[in-house]
């Protein structure tokens, strides 16, 4: 509801409004609404160039949900290209050494997993499973997420670690 407040208050380009579309669209996701979690992370990525920058936080974030649901859906090979664009922000902005930028080589790498592409998802998930656990420490919720998508990769690839 306070998305919707925000976006009558403050219209729908404002970065605030974005800042609360963004965490809303991860709620819709978590609540395994992809479509609907797709429509307003696309709106706010939609933004891009406009009234927010490229390098705004939620211009990712957005196009990471868009990604993620479009994987749900079953829609691949979209999917990758929303995933791989937004790992490229954020290698671009935030910079190599940052938890967010191994947070979307996470999510790449469940993408990979799930379109079938064992050896790149194998190869992402342990690049961000060595960053994360670096940067955030092993008990972070962020890298018991990664490992958790390192375990079910295992598990349809049918191999061990």
């Amino acid at each position: 509801m306070r998305v919707l407040i925000r976006r009558l208050l403050l219209g729908p380009e404002h970065s605030d409004y974005a800042f609360s579309a963004v965490n809303y669209a991860g709620f819709l996701f978590d609540q395994r609404r992809y479509a609907d979690a797709m429509r307003l992370a696309q709106e706010i990525a939609s933004l891009r160039g406009k009234s927010l920058p490229e390098s705004h936080t939620a211009i990712a974030t957005s196009l990471q949900t868009v990604g993620r649901s479009l994987d749900k859906m079953g829609r691949f090979d979209d999917a990758r290209a929303a995933l791989e664009e937004s790992l490229a922000l954020r290698q671009k902005y935030v910079g190599m050494h940052s938890w967010l930028v191994a947070s979307s080589e996470s999510a790449l790498g469940e993408h990979f997993t799930a379109a079938g592409d064992y050896a790149r998802a194998e190869q992402l998930l342990l690049h961000a499973d060595t960053a994360l656990r670096t940067l955030l420490g092993a008990e972070n919720p962020r890298v018991k997420t990664n490992r958790g998508r390192l375990d079910a990769l295992y598990v349809v690839w049918k191999r061990s670690r």
